[in-house]
C-alpha cells in the first residue's frame, strides 16, 4: 500500500487489480504462443545500456519517456471498469502493460510493468513510479524480484541476457532511519542490529510479507488475543481467530482495521483507542508467531507510533499494517527462497551509519556478500517515504521510485504530458493575475467600508485609539486564558491522562491520519 501514507500513502494495488494484471499478462503470453501478431523480445535486438549515456534532459520526478527507449515494448492497454478497478484514488485511469529493461544497482532484467500518466497526488510528489517488492511464485507474476532472480520468464517468452547480473540468494533487507536508508540485496548486514540476532518467521499466506499475530498488548494489558483467558482489569479480551499483520513500506503509518475482522466483534482500532483512554501512554507490542513455532515480540514505544514522530490510522482492510513506524525501529529481512517465504526481524542499532553515497556498494558481511543500495528518505513529514534510484529503458533513464513491499506490481509514471513547462508557466501566470485581481478587489471593499464608517461617525479600524469596550474585551479574554491555563495545570497533576484524536492530514482517496493529544 504506499500510505505515502503522510498522507498516506496507501497506493498498494487491490487484489482485483493484481488478478487483472495476471490475466492480461497470461493472455498476452497465450497470444504469443499461438503465433499471433504480438512480438516477443529478441535478446540480440538491443544492447545493455550500461555503456550508453544517460538522457541529458531527464530529471528525477518528471516520469519515464517511453519514446526515448529503444528496447520498450507496449503489450496491451487496460481501461478501468467498475468490476476490475485500478482506481487507487477513486478515479478511472487507463494503464498500459509494457516490457523493458529495469536496473536496480548492479542487477538487471527484462521485466513487465504498468505505465500510466503521472499521478498528481501529494503522496507521489517527486516520484517517477512505484516499485513493488512483494514476491509471488506464480508463473505470470508481475513481481520484479522474480525477473531479477531467474534466468528466464518462459510465460513471457523472455530469456534474460547472460551478462545481466541476477539476485543469487533471493533475499533483500530494508534498513531505514530518520534521514537515510538502505536496500540490502542478497542478504543483510547484522551490524545494523543491536545484538546481531535476526528472528525469522514464515509468512502467513501468499499475499505479501504477512505474519500471524497471537496477542496485542498495551503496556502489560492484553487488548486482543487469539487464545483463551480474561483481559486486563477483569474485562474479557476480544478473541481473534487469526489476526494478520503485513509489513509494508508503502504505508507511512501503523494502520489498524476499523471494522470487526478475524472473527472479532469489535474494531481493533477502537480497542486500541479504548485502551489508551483507560491506561494513558503505554508501549504497544505485538506477539508474532508462525506455524512452525517461531515467535517474536515486536515492541513500539508510545512516541514511535504517535504524532509527531509517528502516526496511527484506521484502515478499511482486514489486516494490521506495519508501516513506516516499524521500519524505522526494526531491520526487516525479506527471504523469498522457496518453498517457504520468511520475514526476519531485528531491533535496529541507532548508531549504525547508513550508506551516504549515491551509488551502490558491495560489502562482505557475516551473512555473506551483499549489495547495499542507498534509499532516499523524505524527511518533510513525520511519516517517511523511501525512494530508490532505478534505471529503465535503453539508453537508461534514471527514475526515482517509491519502494512498496506491500505490492507485487511495478508502476511507472510516463511523460509527457506529465511535465509541460509551457502549461506550467501559463498556469502560473494565470494564477498570478487572478491573485492580483482578488487583492485589488479586497482593497476596494476595505476602502468603501472605511468611507461608510467615517460618514456614520464610527471609529476607523486600525486607528491608534482603542475604545473602552475593546480594551475591556481584551482584559476579559486574557482572564479566561489564565483561568483555563490554571485548570489545565491542575488537571494534568491529578487526572488520569485521556486523549482526543486530531486529524492532521488528509488527501483525497486516502485514509485520515490522527495524532494523540491530552484532553
Amino acid at each position: 500500500m504506499v500510505d505515502l501514507t503522510m498522507t498516506l500513502l496507501t497506493f498498494r494495488p487491490a487484489k482485483p487489480a493484481l488478478l487483472l494484471l495476471s490475466c492480461i499478462i497470461s493472455a498476452v503470453s497465450e497470444d504469443a504462443a499461438r503465433g499471433g501478431d504480438m512480438k516477443t523480445v529478441t535478446v540480440s535486438s538491443f544492447h545493455p545500456a550500461s555503456d550508453r549515456p544517460r538522457r541529458s534532459l531527464h530529471h528525477d520526478g518528471h516520469g519515464f519517456y517511453p519514446q526515448d527507449s529503444d528496447s520498450l515494448q507496449v503489450l496491451d492497454e487496460v481501461v478501468d471498469s467498475s468490476s476490475n478497478s485500478w482506481r487507487a484514488e477513486g478515479k478511472e485511469v487507463a494503464l498500459s502493460i509494457a516490457q523493458d529493461v529495469i536496473r536496480i544497482g548492479p542487477f538487471a532484467a527484462i521485466h513487465r510493468f504498468s505505465t500510466r500518466a503521472h499521478r498528481r497526488e501529494e503522496a507521489f510528489r517527486g516520484a517517477d513510479g512505484v516499485l513493488g517488492l512483494a514476491y509471488s511464485a506464480e508463473p505470470n507474476s508481475a513481481s520484479v524480484l522474480k525477473s531479477l532472480s531467474e534466468g528466464e520468464r518462459k510465460e513471457w517468452h523472455v530469456e534474460e541476457p547472460k551478462n545481466f547480473r541476477r539476485m543469487e540468494r533471493k533475499m533483500f533487507t530494508i534498513v531505514a532511519g530518520e534521514e537515510g536508508g538502505e536496500l540490502q540485496v542478497d542478504g543483510y548486514d547484522d551490524a545494523a542490529t543491536q545484538d546481531g540476532a535476526v528472528s525469522f518467521l514464515e509468512v502467513a499466506d501468499s499475499s505479501g510479507y504477512s505474519v500471524v499475530i497471537g496477542e496485542i498488548r498495551y503496556g502489560r494489558h492484553v487488548i486482543l488475543s487469539s487464545s483463551a483467558g480474561a483481559g486486563a482489569g477483569g474485562v474479557n479480551t476480544p478473541r481473534a481467530t487469526q489476526l494478520i499483520g503485513a509489513f509494508d513500506t508503502g504505508s507511512s503509518c501503523l494502520e489498524l482495521p476499523d471494522s470487526a475482522v478475524a472473527g472479532l466483534s469489535v474494531s481493533p482500532f477502537r480497542v486500541l483507542l479504548d485502551a489508551h483512554m483507560r491506561y494513558g501512554r503505554q508501549e504497544l507490542s505485538f506477539d508474532l508467531e508462525d506455524s512452525k513455532g517461531g515467535k517474536f515480540v515486536l515492541k513500539l514505544p508510545y512516541e514511535a507510533w504517535t504524532h509527531p514522530h509517528g502516526c496511527l490510522g484506521p484502515y478499511a482492510g482486514k489486516r494490521i499494517i506495519f508501516g513506516d513506524p516499524v521500519f524505522r525501529r526494526y531491520m526487516i529481512v525479506h527471504d523469498f527462497h522457496l518453498p517457504s517465504i520468511r520475514v526476519g526481524l531485528a531491533l535496529l542499532d541507532p548508531r549504525y551509519k547508513m550508506l551516504r553515497s549515491t551509488r551502490y556498494k558491495e560489502e562482505e558481511t557475516r551473512s555473506g556478500k551483499i549489495v547495499k543500495i542507498p534509499l532516499e528518505v523524505d524527511t518533510s513529514r513525520p511519516a517517511r517515504r523511501y525512494l530508490l534510484q532505478v534505471g529503465l529503458g535503453s539508453p537508461v533513464q534514471s527514475l526515482k521510485m517509491l519502494v512498496d513491499t506491500g505490492s507485487f506490481l511495478t508502476e511507472v509514471f510516463t511523460c509527457p504530458p506529465c511535465h509541460d513547462e509551457k502549461n506550467e508557466k501559463s498556469s502560473s501566470s494565470s494564477d498570478h493575475m487572478r491573485g492580483r485581481k482578488q487583492k485589488l478587489e479586497k482593497k476596494e471593499v476595505k476602502e468603501k467600508h472605511r468611507a461608510s464608517q467615517r460618514q456614520t461617525g464610527e471609529v476607523v479600524k486600525g486607528s491608534d485609539e482603542i475604545p473602552g469596550i475593546q480594551a475591556g474585551g481584551v482584559i476579559v479574554m486574557l482572564s479566561l486564558v489564565v483561568c483555563v491555563g490554571i485548570a489545565e495545570w491542575r488537571r494534568r497533576k491529578v487526572a488520569v491522562p485521556k486523549f482526543r484524536l486530531v486529524e492532521y492530514s488528509q488527501v483525497e482517496g486516502e485514509p485520515s491520519k490522527f495524532e494523540f493529544s491530552d484532553l
